[in-house]
């Protein structure tokens, strides 16, 4: 019997962390924050990439805010 060749598999999307402020500095610190820490190490070092960010505007109450989507990397 011949072996079954196995199927490659999809790389898996990385996890996106999206924060909101009213600029994009508190924005990006937001989103950065709610990246989870490990806690196996007590002293992590966090590294994240802006992947999106972008403004919302409109609506009745005057929404007017900045968004800003992270990964881990």
């Amino acid at each position: 019997m011949a072996k079954r060749a196995k199927k490659a598999r999809k790389p898996a999307k990385p996890r996106t962390y999206t924060g909101f402020g009213r600029t994009v500095y508190d924005a990006t610190v937001a989103a950065h924050g709610l990246i989870p820490e490990n806690p196996k190490i007590a002293d992590e070092l966090i590294k994240s990439k802006v992947v999106d960010w972008g403004r919302e505007t409109g609506g009745f109450a005057g929404l007017n805010r900045i968004y800003v989507t992270v990964v881990k990397v």
